[in-house]
């Protein structure tokens, strides 16, 4: 597009109202209304403000208003996928429990309408159940332990010293309306007991069939809808242990209560045919089937609700779907449409975005220096072609002027092209990739490779000749200088071993480097001022794992310092150089967001909660963030907050994409994209025609809400780590603008 109207359109994202650093994005105005990448993994429903939220494999935390159709809040709340869902009774808050299925859980506490994580806790083992207490005063959870109880603080995440003693494996539990006691179930021994909350004194003690699973809690609170160890629909006493009543019900895969009916509604195979949905009632004593229904269950329903008369399934590909009342076929609620974006390259005022399948190329002077105070727009132009690069497409930028595109379609077909950003044309270089890439870049004519099987080969890829070859166990990353090849590794032990490894190509000299770290998976480095940034596990006095960030520099990098440490491993952490300034970008932040070192101090960019940055490019006045979710985030790099969010849309037309500021309003690359089926309006005074940026255009849409009145944000890295006398003066006179190599910290 390069009429004179889509510039005018344009034109309006200049005049950017966005959140204080170290802030983070409220409720949006404008929402692009897009459901789940991955498999549904959670859903719960707030009868009384007739909301649905949503947790999905893909980390995301979805809240929907399906009266209106409307997305009312996305939050990136965790690079795990999601697993439960808790509601707080206040209706603001909401706690989410992620996992790896292995290693790593984590519970987070968030306020969903300012996107805000609250805390988050870190249990030892898997949770088995959750629940928040019915006054919202406790969060209890239970692992696979004899002492299985947890219980914290609601409000601030403090671990309370209750419910300490043994009470076997519990799988699921219950807390009375007064909080008092908690009722416990261990399916090992089919126990059911009754236990003060402070104290944890056992009030009463049942025994109950043992491997009962699937507990929903009734209207009347004495029963609780179970699936039985032979897989039947049974109904159970708590009150005494007993299964009251059994139904056979198919192959069960969900039931849930109808929060609006004493009805017990069961998704399940039947023993002939597909899936179905069959209501249940429990009455005098007596558990019968009301009716089951006519309507079209998919395979891939994997769980549902209902929401008033109406019911909704969540499958594995991240739909929802609705069965609207006496309708045969479910419609679907809302769908992925989102392109991820695999990658970008910027450079002379053009942005690349690659997908698996196109190439959308957007130029305009809105690119250009933002920092002045006239940042008008003359132009927008936008291209696009089809592609098939694959998932793990890359751009390999080469320091001299030439880009690489990586396209590791099928990857036994691996191809590396040339590519020209003036034309967007690729040409074939003679460079066979090896299958079971781990590591790949590129440093002037050479290709650096690393495989899974520990083969690392630096290639020319002008000729395909290969000018260095190692081999070694554990290695997970590889970089080359001017001088040297850096390769990261898990550390072996030995008095020769170190987790980072300085290989001369010339010679094949390989010499360990001194690091605090046993796991090194990334690696940076500054070719400006000579700096190598490593990103690594480390152990900690207490055994604990944390990953920090250390930088090399010096004579022969003798000197090494640790400049950030994050609990926790993040395997995914990742750091970007600003070649002029020395400035070092990382997506190592437990919150989600990107932080920034300067030489001499970390601080925080601001933080947009609905994505968790993947990747960091760097070029102009922006910091472009790759996320997680297949979006990419402008971020202004001079005063950390964010400009835009751009999204490129899965659509039958190529090069659809679309721009979203802060403040809710968009500019959308065709007309017919500005629709309610793409959009969320959150906000009763706005519609998409006035939020679209037209030539006639004059509303102002609010400035976010939690910025008018919020108190100045601390910076959290303030208290970190202290500096010597000299140290101090030095880094007290630091110009992180000048492009001087920063001072020794």
């Amino acid at each position: 597009m390069t009429n004179r109207l889509s510039s005018l359109i344009f034109l309006g994202l200049l005049h950017l109202t966005v959140a204080s650093v170290t802030t983070v994005w409220t409720r949006p105005v404008t929402t692009i209304r897009s459901s789940h990448d991955a498999a549904i993994t959670a859903m719960a429903v707030q009868v009384s403000e007739n909301r649905l939220f949503t947790a999905g494999h893909d980390g995301k935390l979805m809240v929907w208003h399906p009266a209106t159709d409307r997305l009312l809040q996305t939050i990136r709340a965790d690079r795990l996928p999601l697993q439960a869902i808790a509601l707080f009774p206040d209706g603001d808050r909401v706690a989410i429990y992620a996992s790896d299925g292995r290693r790593e859980h984590r519970i987070s506490v968030w306020n969903w309408k300012t996107g805000e994580r609250l805390y988050l806790h870190a249990p030892d083992d898997e949770v088995l159940w959750m629940e928040i207490s019915p006054q919202g005063s406790y969060l209890i959870y239970s692992v696979p332990d004899l002492r299985s109880m947890r219980m914290l603080d609601a409000s601030t995440g403090r671990q309370l010293p209750f419910l300490r003693q043994s009470t076997g494996i519990v799988s699921w539990f219950i807390t009375a309306t007064s909080e008092e006691r908690v009722m416990t179930y261990a399916p090992s021994s089919g126990a059911i007991a009754y236990r003060n909350v402070v104290t944890g004194a056992i009030d009463g003690r049942f025994q109950a069939p043992p491997d009962l699973k699937r507990f929903v809690l009734l209207e009347q609170r004495r029963y609780a809808a179970v699936e039985t160890e032979a897989g039947l629909l049974g109904v159970l006493d708590l009150l005494s242990g007993d299964l009251v009543a059994e139904v056979r019900a198919g192959e069960i895969e969900s039931i849930k209560r109808d929060p609006g009916a004493p009805d017990i509604i069961v998704l399940a195979r039947a023993l002939v045919g597909g899936k179905t949905i069959r209501r249940y009632r429990y009455e005098n004593g007596r558990l019968q089937q009301r009716f089951e229904t006519r309507r079209n269950i998919p395979d891939h329903t994997l769980r549902i609700v209902t929401i008033g008369r109406e019911l909704y399934g969540a499958d594995r590909n991240g739909t929802l779907l609705r069965w609207p009342p006496f309708e045969n076929d479910p419609v679907e609620f809302a769908g992925g449409i989102i392109d991820p974006i695999r990658d970008l390259l910027f450079t002379d005022n053009r942005l690349y975005l690659l997908t698996a399948h196109e190439l959308v190329s957007i130029a305009s002077d809105f690119f250009g220096d933002i920092s002045g105070p006239d940042r008008s727009v003359s132009f927008v132009d936008q291209q696009s072609a089809q592609m098939s690069v694959g998932a793990g497409a890359r751009f390999l930028e080469t320091n001299n002027d030439h880009i690489l595109l990586w396209t590791p379609v099928g990857m036994n077909d691996a191809r590396l092209h040339l590519f020209e950003p003036l034309s967007g044309r690729t040409s074939p270089l003679p460079v066979t990739i090896p299958p079971g890439v781990v590591s790949i870049s590129a440093y002037r004519d050479d290709l650096v490779i690393l495989t899974r099987a520990g083969l690392l080969s630096v290639i020319n890829y002008w000729t395909g000749a290969e000018t260095l070859s190692y081999r070694g166990a554990g290695l997970q990353t590889a970089i080359r200088s001017g001088r040297e090849v850096f390769l990261g590794k898990a550390y072996e032990g030995g008095v020769l071993d170190s987790a980072i490894l300085r290989i001369d190509p010339r010679t094949g000299q390989t010499v360990p480097m001194d690091t605090e770290a046993r796991l090194v998976f990334a690696l940076t480095y500054d070719h400006q001022r000579g700096r190598l940034f490593a990103v690594g596990v480390v152990e900690s006095r207490t055994g604990d794992l944390n990953t920090v960030v250390e930088v090399f520099d010096g004579p022969n990098y003798g000197r090494r310092r640790t400049i950030l440490e994050i609990p926790g491993e993040h395997l995914d952490a990742q750091v970007t150089v600003d070649p002029v300034r020395g400035t070092a970008y990382t997506t190592l932040d437990d919150r989600g967001g990107i932080l920034r070192w300067d030489g001499a101090r970390v601080s925080e960019l601001a933080r947009n909660q609905a994505h968790i940055p993947r990747r960091l490019v760097l070029s102009g006045d922006y910091v472009f963030s790759v996320n997680w979710d297949g979006t990419v985030s402008l971020i202004d790099r001079f005063d950390g907050n964010s400009a835009m969010d751009l999204v490129v849309i899965d659509s039958d037309r190529t090069g659809d994409w679309v721009a979203l500021r802060p403040d809710g309003r968009f500019y959308a690359s065709r007309p017919a994209l500005a629709s309610d089926y793409y959009f969320s309006i959150n906000d009763d005074r706005f519609t998409l025609g006035d939020l679209i940026f037209e030539a006639t255009s004059s509303v102002r849409p609010p400035r976010p809400s939690s910025q008018e009145d919020a108190p100045p944000a601390i910076d959290r890295f303030e208290t970190g780590r202290s500096r010597g006398f000299q140290v101090e003066e030095e880094t007290e006179g630091y110009d992180p603008e000048g492009g001087e190599p920063a001072p020794s910290s």
